[in-house]
């Protein structure tokens, strides 16, 4: 949530080598693994759903999307994420870094040539501890995936 001066709260979050933030007013909540179920004719990058307190998440794996290799299942960290204008949905991540605030800056260029699979889903870029991180936003995330071919 952005304050008077333009800081933001985000949560720093780690898949292997790749480190990314995600503003911290979209997460809803941060799970262990949990046993998934796979859907048929759906992109490489929804892992399947998952069932938490009678709801059903849709699981997107955020590495096969920026790297090529999946996750290992039920390691790291289900991200549930409440997007402003899409559908609720999890992120298997390898972890949670921190929490930080910062301010955004443009996306002007390339951050690192190991992001640019997931460049379009970001709405800037922040300074954190001399690193530059992909501010990604929930909602581009999800329609790119959903608009993935199966």
């Amino acid at each position: 949530m952005a304050n008077d001066i333009g800081m933001i709260k985000m949560i720093e979050l780690y898949m292997a080598e790749l480190s990314i933030a995600l503003p911290a007013e979209t997460v809803l909540e941060i799970i262990e693994p949990k046993q998934t179920q796979p859907l048929p004719k759906t992109p490489p990058a929804i892992e399947g759903v998952f069932h938490l307190r009678g709801e059903v998440y849709a699981l997107i794996d955020l590495y096969l999307i920026a790297s090529g290799q999946p996750l290992s299942a039920n390691t790291g960290k289900y991200i549930i994420i409440n997007p402003p204008t899409t559908s609720t949905y999890a992120l298997h991540v390898s972890g949670v870094s921190r929490m930080l605030e910062s301010t955004s800056m443009p996306l002007q260029e390339s951050v690192a040539t190991n992001l640019s699979n997931i460049e379009s889903m970001a709405d800037g870029v922040i300074q954190a501890d001399n690193a530059s991180l992909l501010l990604l936003n929930p909602d581009h995330l999800f329609n790119a995936i959903r608009n993935q071919p199966s």
